[in-house]
């Protein structure tokens, strides 16, 4: 597919935690990959909708990969179109699924511009 979640024990699927309790996530943020998009491309269309970061904030100065993406095994032509998204605790269902609608459509676009057909 066009669309990865990242994270996760390595060669797992999402959401296969399995019985390893040494995997520590943050349940509040999710990190999601788009193939042939730019990240910063989908943020630029989203900048009055959503708050979201291309992004952590230790590896904010847009200086390629992340090497977290590469260590966690994203292959480069997912990670270039990372989103991290994050909910907080006054973070409603109707908010999240705004901003779903407003990433999809926003992809979509792109795809649109750059040939591509996606999701």
């Amino acid at each position: 597919g066009n669309v990865r979640v990242n994270g996760g024990p390595p060669g797992g699927e999402a959401g296969d935690w399995g019985d390893d309790s040494n995997w520590r996530v943050a349940p509040s943020i999710l990190s999601v990959s788009v193939r042939g998009v730019r990240g910063a491309s989908v943020l630029h269309g989203l900048k009055d909708v959503v708050a979201a970061s291309t992004a952590s904030a230790c590896h904010s100065d847009g200086g390629g990969v992340s090497g977290v993406l590469a260590a966690i095994g994203v292959p480069e032509e997912f990670a270039r179109g990372t989103l991290r998204l994050s909910v907080g605790e006054e973070t409603t269902e109707e908010q999240v699924g705004r901003a779903v609608e407003a990433i999809v459509g926003e992809v979509k676009r792109l795809w649109k511009e750059e040939g591509m057909k996606g999701m």
